[in-house]
């Protein structure tokens, strides 16, 4: 009930995986159609929008209190773009571009490959995160100082990074680059994560730290091995992703 894994109680180890493998062989539908339906990954000639219902029979067995219910999140809204943002070859870009290529080794084409545009407003560069090819959020980075302190003495906070969309612990950055990769690659920033381009499976947590929701992403997404590129400031987290 926990996590989704399925394996049948007579059969063992002949006959196990996740729901979508067990329901495609109990309801005789495509695979595909089903890992789309119950965990939001599109993979080959899935129909992301194809859903059904089933009845939890689980009751029948146990009591209440045996039962743990862990309600997953359903995948974050389409939202549209910033009409103030602009793409990075043009000239009110310049900004974000120089900083981009400048101070973190990043290239106009691989910034356009990710999508990356720019906030002349806001003085930020903006990372989208899409999910099954839609937007669904975006992280913004500050190209300047962070803390200042003006002439007339006041101290001065800019944060560095804001999050736009319900993402928190629903999505990772990167997340359809998951699809048909061998491995998973799960750093923090977004700036890794575009680094680890032609490693493929390059995926970011766009924080400290992950979350249970982003786990099981990983865990369904048909990858075999998850590397993992946490700062080495988060020994314990580290350690506790490695279990």
């Amino acid at each position: 009930k926990k996590d989704g894994r399925c394996k049948c109680m007579k059969c063992g180890d002949d006959f196990k995986g996740w729901a979508d493998y067990v329901l495609s062989v109990v309801l005789q539908r495509p695979k595909e159609e089903l890992t789309a339906s119950i965990y939001g990954i599109r993979t080959v000639d899935a129909r992301p929008d194809d859903d059904f219902e089933w009845t939890d029979h689980w009751g029948e067995w146990a009591d209440n209190d045996e039962i743990i219910l862990e309600a997953e999140a359903p995948l974050p809204g389409a939202i549209v773009w910033d009409p103030d943002f602009v793409d990075l070859d043009r000239p009110a870009a310049a900004p974000g571009l120089a900083y981009l290529e400048g101070k973190r080794g990043v290239s106009l084409a691989l910034a356009k490959k990710y999508g990356l545009r720019y906030s002349p407003r806001e003085r930020r560069v903006i990372f989208p995160v899409f999910v099954n090819s839609v937007l669904r959020g975006w992280q913004g980075r500050y190209i300047d100082k962070c803390d200042f302190i003006t002439d007339e003495g006041v101290d001065v906070h800019i944060p560095k990074v804001l999050t736009v969309g319900e993402l928190a612990g629903r999505v990772v950055m990167g997340q359809d680059r998951l699809i048909g990769s061998p491995h998973g690659i799960l750093v923090e920033g977004p700036l890794d994560m575009v680094k680890c381009d032609l490693l493929g499976g390059n995926t970011a947590t766009m924080g400290k730290s992950y979350s249970e929701a982003a786990l099981r992403i990983y865990r369904r997404s048909g990858i075999r091995k998850l590397y993992c590129g946490l700062d080495d400031d988060a020994f314990e987290r580290i350690m506790k992703l490695a279990r």
